[in-house]
């Protein structure tokens, strides 16, 4: 095996490695649908992954399978931060940033969904609320205190948008959504909440959105410990040449 060679399946065998730690492991024995079956063997699956994409980088084409239509949205994205990263070797690039902006926009898609809107305008206004959200918690509910040192906290189950607490000392997952929320936006609350709560602590939710689905109101009305709360825009118009309305 040439040098060069050797580099290329020892990079695939450590980024095989890592998947397996990230709980995904795509050479092991399985049912076609993600479930491992009979005896995974970590050596055995991490050669043939690496033959595999050895076998595939040489014909220059790489099989990803059908994605589902709820995804196609990410794998683009994916895709992309892919050639991005393949631009920076060719020197088309000067570093990853651009390409790891890209990978995150694809996880924003696959945590949060996508509608027919604007994905860059949706997460530009979700990312104004939460801005404004946070440097104006108390408006939300009095005696909110903010505890995640001002950035999103990364759970097993998501990202949680702010985690705060409130006078009883009781963690408060707060999720923000653009738009309407559906009762799937209740659901991934109600996973970051849960995952918060299996250590003991008291733990209950605020779902913020611009408006809520008949489906959203109906699941999160089966749960006491999760309320809802609609925002709204309030806008103030001021000259901008510094002349007083109604003066020319």
């Amino acid at each position: 095996m040439s040098p060069l060679y050797k580099e290329t399946y020892e990079d695939v065998e450590t980024a095989y490695g890592l998947m397996v730690e990230a709980k995904y492991r795509p050479a092991a024995p399985s049912d076609g649908c993600g479930v491992i079956t009979g005896t995974p063997n970590l050596q055995t699956e991490t050669l043939a992954y690496a033959q595999r994409w050895a076998e595939e980088e040489n014909k220059g084409r790489f099989f990803i399978g059908r994605c589902r239509r709820e995804n196609r949205v990410a794998t683009v994205l994916v895709i992309e931060a892919a050639r991005l990263l393949c631009a920076r070797i060719l020197g088309g690039t000067k570093d990853n940033k651009l390409a790891l902006r890209v990978l995150k926009t694809a996880l924003n898609v696959v945590e949060r969904g996508t509608k027919p809107d604007s994905i860059e305008g949706r997460f530009g206004i979700e990312s104004d609320l939460q801005h404004a959200l946070r440097a104006h918690i108390e408006q939300l509910e009095p005696g909110l205190r903010i505890i995640d040192g001002g950035r999103e906290r990364t759970l097993e189950t998501g990202r949680v948008d702010i985690l705060a607490e409130d006078g009883d000392q009781t963690t408060v997952v707060i999720e923000l959504k653009t738009g309407e929320a559906d009762d799937r936006d209740v659901g991934q609350i109600l996973r970051y909440m849960g995952e918060l709560a299996s250590g003991g602590k008291l733990v209950r939710g605020i779902l913020v959105a611009g408006a809520f689905s008949p489906r959203a109101r109906t699941a999160a009305s089966q749960v006491n410990n999760l309320r809802l709360r609609e925002y709204s825009y309030s806008f103030e118009f001021k000259p901008s040449d510094g002349l007083e309305s109604g003066k020319s």
